[in-house]
């Protein structure tokens, strides 16, 4: 089995996961915007849902809830990216240590096609994000 396959094994996964995720955030992100325009045009707060002292005492802020879930989102994608450089690294790696085997160097190439790819996957999933998060601050804050 190579690398290549081996990568697959693990990034197909992954990457499927984190559209699992994704897709949550952004049906949760609906939801509430479906119930701010049922009860009235305000937008549902952290203290509607929980009590505040309930985020006292486990001690959690008291923030708006799109700005957290942006957070979390922009966190994950980064961490993504920084996964994404260090195969692209991991690649370049292999490269430099195959020592003239055109087997080795094919591998590595393949290597840093993937995390070329995975990183243009992730800056596209940012954009998109980035660009829903702020659609829908926008539309359930005026």
């Amino acid at each position: 089995m190579t690398h290549v396959s081996t990568l697959t094994r693990w990034v197909a996964p992954i990457a499927l996961s984190g559209a699992m995720i994704f897709g949550s955030l952004v049906a949760t992100q609906y939801a509430f915007a479906q119930a701010s325009d049922s009860t009235g045009g305000d937008p549902i707060t952290s203290s509607e849902l929980l009590p505040p002292a309930f985020g006292d005492e486990v001690g959690l802020g008291q923030g708006d809830l799109n700005t957290t879930v942006a957070r979390v989102i922009r966190i994950v994608l980064g961490f993504l990216g920084v996964v994404a450089l260090g195969i692209m690294l991991w690649g370049g790696v292999r490269w430099m240590t195959a020592g003239g085997n055109m087997d080795n160097v094919k591998d590595a190439q393949k290597i840093i096609a993937a995390g070329a790819v995975g990183l243009a996957i992730i800056l596209s999933a940012f954009a998109i994000t980035s660009f829903v998060i702020n659609s829908l601050v926008t539309a359930t804050t005026t």
